[in-house]
């Protein structure tokens, strides 16, 4: 059935909503029922209409009502499919035996009809009455039955409501990797049909899982997620269940406050729609919660609740009664034990006053002692000189970091110079590999000029020499190149002066951004990126000093391209364990100038370098600036790239900030004050 047609379905009933209670089945909904084209579209309107009116307390004789009209009309399908909700429903408030009774005479009627999706829905309702019933391998076994029938039919919602069903039985039945797998599956099949009740329940049970794992960050993600969605979606039920499983969490992070809080709110949504086992757990997580802080009242009004409901459901009374008994006895024991220790505190307390004033009198006498005076000056004596041994030492430990320091800067200088190096070479061997082949070329013309010209054949002599004349303005032409280039190297170079100087901020990000591409392709042949340009051609020249500039665009952009090679070395795949199917990728570099309105006679010039990297963990996003700390393996950097990048900029009265999201990338922003005439 069509998301258009459950939509209205909803509306019909909503406006039929004050002729529910006289008529079993409302005319606007009758029309809907009556003009599905399929027995999986009957079922779902009639299920779509039970679910309106499973909260106000009259489904059971509604249902009846409903059954009684589909015999008189002949309808079988209609009225074993209102058993399944009447099934569902007795499960809920824990008639187990009722509930499992209907949903086994639901699902002979459809196999003897082989209506597939009858045969799934039974299998639904027989898991859920054996979770229920905390009979955990046959609700597992029962919801592994409807997965050949939801391929056969290929509906994902089918497959994802399977998988949960089985991810929530495996983490109940403490088996909680093995579910956490399935509730992944049924997220992947929910994401792929794109249902929302499928969906918060995969959420429900991923959370769920984490929960029993104990990875409760990760359990709050998902269970908040399937809040949200079944909130939207009014489903009271999942709204019930995932405030509980907050209540939990709570509980498990050792929270209290925020468990009560959560185990309350659930028990408002449950208690008045009778899901009995759900009251159930939020009374025994607020009696945990109470034990936990040693309210005993509270926790044991709590805990005669919780066993009061476990029986109506469980019919364990004997159980129960133990428990309370043992319970009691507990309390008991404690308020004893309590009294003791304040009786024997009493005791202590008058014991240490007599020892501490026993006390006072001995060191009034040792004080006036002259042997004491004596010891404490020896005793001052020795510290004083394990006061200047720490003072030496940490002297020495202060050069030698020193020195350390001095050696890594030089390092990281030299590693620059490297990278520069590289990209050079790499720049100047292209024009150089024309010059040598068009040289070559030219030799061979020559020597075939030769022979043409003792052959007097003057037509082949003047194709030749206007070939040769023709490869001399090539040499010449890629010569000149190679020599712009060397120009352009040595004039941001120079190191005789530390004056700034007019430059164009554009042609200075293009040419360290070419480099520092060069050069990591010539130290790795097997790296590969994509790079990026968008230049305000509107900013000019600037005053900066542009080697010590172009020093942190080199810094930045080899970050950049190492963040994209190692996201790259690191294929991703969809959400889910068992996929198979990787991410495409493509790693990209990307550099952005602007320059932004004048304010005050001055401007700013922005300069942004994005990768699309794993980015920066939130945790270490405030360290990256400080000397020495890097993320690069043992050998792979020094840690002072990005500490000398922002002394660098301050110097030239700027600012340079960082913004990454995890798992998205990393921009940096360089923002320079310039005049504006």
């Amino acid at each position: 059935m069509t998301k258009q047609l459950l939509s209205i379905i909803l509306l019909l009933l909503f406006l039929s909503a004050n002729k529910c209670e006289s008529q079993p089945l409302p005319d606007s909904v009758r029309k809907v029922y009556q003009a599905a084209l399929t027995e999986k579209e009957k079922a779902i309107c009639l299920q779509s209409y039970l679910d309106l009116i499973n909260y106000d307390g009259t489904f059971f004789s509604r249902a009846a009502k409903l059954i009684q009209y589909f015999s008189d009309t002949k309808d079988d399908a209609g009225r074993y499919y209102v058993i399944l909700n009447t099934s569902n429903k007795y499960a809920d408030i824990g008639n187990y035996p009722i509930a499992l009774s209907q949903a086994l005479q639901a699902l002979a009627h459809f196999q003897s009809q082989n209506d597939l999706y009858g045969i799934f829905q039974s299998y639904r309702s027989l898991a859920n009455c054996n979770y229920a019933a905390q009979k955990y391998d046959q609700a597992i076994a029962y919801a592994k039955m409807g997965i050949p029938i939801a391929e056969k039919m290929k509906d994902d919602i089918m497959l994802s409501k399977s998988y949960n069903s089985i991810g929530t039985s495996y983490d109940m039945a403490s088996k909680s990797d093995t579910g956490l797998a399935n509730a992944t599956i049924a997220v992947n099949y929910a994401l792929k049909s794109n249902d929302l009740n499928a969906l918060y329940s995969g959420y429900g049970t991923k959370g769920e899982c984490f929960i029993s794992l104990k990875q409760f960050d990760s359990a709050l993600i998902y269970i908040k997620k399937s809040i949200v969605l079944s909130t939207a979606d009014n489903n009271r039920f999942a709204m019930a269940w995932g405030t509980s499983d907050l209540s939990s969490l709570f509980l498990g992070t050792n929270e209290q406050d925020s468990a009560r809080y959560y185990a309350h709110q659930s028990l408002q949504i449950a208690t008045p729609i009778q899901y009995q086992f759900i009251v159930m757990y939020n009374y025994e997580y607020l009696y945990r919660s109470f034990e936990k802080t040693n309210a005993t009242d509270s926790a044991f009004k709590y805990f005669k609740r919780y066993t009061a409901t476990r029986d109506s459901l469980y019919s364990n009374n004997k159980t129960v009664q133990m428990e309370g008994t043992q319970f009691n006895q507990k309390i008991q024991m404690q308020e004893e034990q309590q009294r003791t220790i304040l009786l024997q505190n009493k005791y202590r307390t008058y014991a240490l006053l007599a020892g501490l004033t026993l006390f006072l009198i001995v060191a009034f006498i040792l004080y006036r002692n002259n042997r004491l005076k004596q010891k404490t000056n020896l005793l001052l004596e020795k510290e004083r000189d394990e006061s200047n041994k720490q003072k030496d030492n940490a002297q020495k430990a202060l050069s030698e970091l020193k020195d350390t320091q001095t050696q890594l800067i030089q390092s990281e200088k030299m590693a620059s110079l490297g990278e520069l190096t590289a990209g050079i070479a790499h720049e100047i061997q292209n024009p150089l590999n024309f010059v040598n082949n068009f040289s070559e070329i030219n030799s061979e013309l020559i020597c075939e000029l030769v022979e043409e010209v003792d052959k007097g054949n003057t037509e082949e002599v003047k194709i030749l020499s206007n070939i040769i004349k023709e490869n001399e303005e090539k040499i010449n032409h890629h010569g000149k190149r190679a020599d712009a280039i060397v120009k352009g190297m040595l004039q941001h170079s120079r190191s005789s002066s530390v004056n700034k100087e007019p430059t164009d901020i554009n042609a200075l990000c293009d040419e360290y951004l070419r480099l520092s591409y060069h050069g990591l392709r010539a130290k790795d042949k097997s790296f590969n990126a994509d790079f990026k340009t968008d230049f305000d051609e509107s900013i000019g020249k600037i005053n900066i000093i542009p080697q010590d500039i172009g020093r942190v665009l080199l810094n930045l952009y080899n970050n950049a391209f190492y963040a994209v090679n190692a996201k790259k070395n690191c294929p991703l795949t969809p959400e889910g364990e068992n996929s198979n199917t990787p991410i495409i990728y493509e790693p990209t570099v990307t550099v952005k100038t602007f320059l932004n309105s004048p304010l005050g006679g001055r401007g700013i010039i922005t300069i942004t370098v994005s990768d699309n990297g794993n980015g920066i963990p939130q945790n270490i996003v405030d360290k990256i600036f400080q000397p020495f700390f890097t993320t690069k393996p043992t050998g792979q950097g020094t840690g002072l790239g990005l500490s000398i990048s922002y002394d660098i900029v301050k110097a030239h009265g700027g600012e340079i900030k960082v913004d990454s999201k995890e798992g998205e990338g990393t921009k940096f922003i360089i923002y320079l004050p310039v005049p504006i005439k």
